[in-house]
């Protein structure tokens, strides 16, 4: 006798089938999508390179007057990534124009120098809004080459320590910009007296290319 299979048996195989022959298809093309998103999109870039001028200004307190145009090159290499954060070191090469009044007592007049020299620290990143904006605060410190200093300082080689909040931004392609907001102490570290210090605070602009 030949044996005869329920209408609803017969159904719910059909759907069945339907069903997980769907689900595969889907799990192909959401597999081929997401292989093909993982191709198109780069690794994170490691390296920026760029160039930042800016200016700096020391009154206060008021006993000496120290101002300087500058000029940076400088590298930053990210060696580590949580979430929206970001970890930096950096290596900046500074120039710097630098107007001054050499003497309070008696009163000289101003005179003009120059700085040169090479600082390094770290950077910490946070990155919003899709990472194209981001803060940012770094700490730096290295030797400067200043010939040409007022007489508070005892030595033509002194040390520039730095502290500074960014916000910046990627722009077209590789590139990013940003805006930095310092302050920095300048002294021999008691190489030889006197070493009463220069205090500033700063702001520049630079643009880097990311790789």
């Amino acid at each position: 006798m030949k044996k005869r299979y329920p209408l609803s048996l017969i159904l719910l195989v059909f759907v069945f089938s339907a069903s997980s022959g769907l689900m595969a298809s889907n799990i192909i093309t959401i597999d081929t999508l997401t292989t093909k998103s993982a191709k198109a999109m780069p690794r994170a870039a490691r390296h920026k390179i760029g160039f930042n001028a800016g200016g700096l200004k020391s009154n206060y307190p008021l006993r000496y007057y120290y101002d300087m145009t500058f000029f940076q090159a400088q590298w930053n290499y990210t060696y580590a990534r949580l979430g929206h954060f970001e970890f930096e070191s950096m290596a900046v090469l500074q120039y710097g124009a630098t107007y001054y009044n050499a003497t309070l007592y008696p009163f000289e007049g101003y005179k003009r120098g120059m700085e040169l020299g090479f600082m390094a620290g770290l950077n910490f990143r946070f990155n919003f809004w899709k990472e194209r904006l981001f803060v940012s605060f770094m700490g730096i410190i290295g030797p400067m080459y200043t010939p040409h200093m007022p007489s508070r300082q005892g030595t033509p080689l002194n040390f520039s320590d730095n502290l500074a909040v960014s916000i910046g931004g990627r722009v077209a392609g590789h590139y990013m910009i940003d805006l930095r907001l310092g302050y920095r102490h300048l002294s021999n570290a008691g190489i030889n007296p006197p070493n009463y210090g220069i205090n500033s605070h700063w702001i520049s602009g630079g643009i880097y290319y990311c790789f």
